[in-house]
């Protein structure tokens, strides 16, 4: 079935676009998506793998608060590629 098996949905609204706990291939993973908007493309609380995002809008590029891996990045912005208080 190549590879269906491993894509797992749970609680997910697309009208409210509310994602508990999603699976995309093996290692990606949706942890509890909060207060998702697609207007605004905004993450409350979302978990990709072992990547943990707090507040992240696609729209501006604006992440805060993001752990990748152990590192952790208070204020990241992709758009004028400026990073703050990364440990």
């Amino acid at each position: 079935m190549e590879g269906r098996e491993s894509n797992r949905l749970e609680s997910v609204r697309i009208g409210s676009n509310r994602f508990e706990s999603v699976r995309i291939g093996k290692s990606d993973r949706i942890k509890r998506v909060a207060n998702n908007r697609l207007g605004s493309n905004r993450f409350e609380s979302v978990r990709i793998g072992s990547n943990r995002f707090e507040s992240v809008r696609i729209d501006s590029n604006r992440f805060e608060s993001v752990r990748i891996g152990s590192n952790r990045l208070e204020s990241v912005r992709i758009d004028s590629n400026r990073i703050e208080s990364s440990g």
